[in-house]
C-alpha cells in the first residue's frame, strides 16, 4: 500500500538508474492531505538500485511548488517480477485519484534527452524553489503547462 513519506522530497537517481517515468496527461485538482487543495501533477518513477528495482510515485503541488513522494515501504526494494507488480498498483494508485497517465518511454530517448528531462522534470530536482522562481509568470503570460512538462511530452513522441 502506497504512503505517503515526508522524509523523501525528490528522486535522487542518476540517469543510467532510472527504468521507467511516466507522467500524468492531465492535473487534477485534488487535496493532498495535509495541503490546500489545488491542480497537481504526477510521475511514476521506477530506478534500480542496491540490487532491485524501486519505485515512487510523486507528487507536484504546482501552486505551491511542493512534493508530495508517495513509497510502498513493504516492498521498496523488489525483483522485476515485483517491480511490475507494484508499478501496475501505482498506475491504479493515481488512476483511482483522477490521474490520467502517460508513459514518456525514457529508456527510449538518447542520453542527451535523458539529462534534458531529468534536468526539466520536477520529480528529480531537489530545490523546488528556484523552479518556482523560473515558471513565475510574467504578467499578461497566458498559463500554461510547465516547460518541463512539455519538454518531457515532447520527447516521449519518438
Amino acid at each position: 500500500m502506497f504512503a505517503a513519506d515526508p522524509r523523501i522530497t525528490h528522486i535522487p537517481a542518476l540517469r543510467e538508474q532510472v527504468v521507467s517515468l511516466s507522467a500524468s496527461l492531465n492535473k487534477p485538482h485534488i487535496a493532498v492531505p495535509g495541503r490546500a487543495a489545488q491542480e497537481v501533477q504526477a510521475y511514476v518513477v521506477g530506478i534500480v538500485a542496491g540490487g532491485g528495482f524501486s519505485l515512487f510515485v510523486y507528487l507536484f503541488l504546482t501552486s505551491t511548488f511542493e512534493a508530495v513522494v508517495y513509497v510502498d515501504h513493504d516492498r521498496l526494494r523488489v525483483d522485476a517480477q515485483g517491480y511490475k507488480d507494484v508499478e501496475t498498483e501505482a498506475m491504479a494508485f493515481l488512476e483511482s485519484m483522477g490521474f490520467m497517465m502517460e508513459p514518456l518511454n525514457f529508456r527510449r530517448l538518447s542520453p542527451e534527452q535523458q539529462d534534458e528531462v531529468m534536468k526539466n522534470v520536477p520529480c528529480f530536482t531537489k530545490d523546488l524553489k528556484a523552479l518556482a522562481a523560473a515558471a513565475a509568470p510574467r504578467e499578461g503570460a497566458e498559463q500554461v503547462d510547465p516547460p518541463q512538462l512539455r519538454l518531457a511530452r515532447l520527447l516521449a513522441a519518438f
